[in-house]
């Protein structure tokens, strides 16, 4: 995200059977045969198993697989499978406007079967949200123009444009638009939930007009989607 294996080999070079293929892969990646997939659930070691994934068909439809039960096979949920490619147009994308910032969801949860998400965000000069963390999802950020520094660990980094920041959850954070000109970043969050915790500061700040926004409702809006800003 690979050869033939067998049985776990002692030290660490043990590899794993698929059971659903004669190819492996890292256990980031998908082994594929025929029309399935074979994907590595999180744990790792001998005991590891595999869980299905099917690839697209032709319907345009969505499907739900349940994962095979097994001793340490993640996830336990069934897995949203997406049978059709989605092209999502910024253009036709609405604005949403929260925290000094205008973002627009280019990919949503509901498009996705929850798994991911990813919008596209501007944001003023000397603009940036709170420090905060995500208890629920893993953040990156990929910067497309202008100047952007990150509060990650207690120091400000400045990041390039065509940089990565991956932020994973519970780590605390921030950004802030160290330029003379508009800041665009795309913004990648997994699972999907973000997308829906801003459209819903973007009510509060529109109900707002021009002044303040309720905070008080900032924060429960937050603590609903497992977000706290420090």
């Amino acid at each position: 995200m690979a050869g033939p294996s067998g049985a776990a080999s002692s030290g660490s070079s043990r590899r794993f059977r698929p059971r659903t293929t004669d190819r492996i892969g890292p256990p980031t990646d998908r082994a594929c045969s025929g029309e399935r997939c074979a994907v590595p659930s999180r744990a790792d070691g001998p005991d590891a198993e595999w869980f299905l994934w099917a690839l697209p068909v032709s319907s345009h439809r969505m499907r739900t697989l349940e994962p095979e039960r097994g001793r340490r096979t993640m996830p336990e949920e069934p897995i949203q499978v997406l049978d059709t490619a989605i092209v999502s147009l910024a253009s036709e994308a609405p604005v949403l406007r929260a925290f000094g910032a205008e973002s627009q969801v280019l990919l949503s949860g509901e498009q996705t079967g929850g798994r991911y998400a990813m919008l596209l965000e501007t944001t003023p000069p000397g603009m940036g949200p709170p420090p905060h963390k995500h208890d629920g999802e893993d953040e990156w950020f990929y910067p497309l123009e202008g100047e952007v520094e990150f509060l990650v660990a207690g120091e400000w980094k400045r990041v390039p444009v065509g940089s990565a920041v991956f932020l994973p959850r519970g780590c605390v954070h921030t950004f802030r638009n160290a330029g003379d000109t508009p800041l665009r970043q795309l913004i990648h969050v997994s699972p999907a939930g973000f997308e829906v915790f801003f459209a819903r500061c973007a009510e509060v700040f529109a109900a707002a007009g021009d002044g303040p926004p309720e905070m008080e409702r900032i924060g429960a809006i937050a603590a609903e989607h497992g977000i706290e800003f420090v």
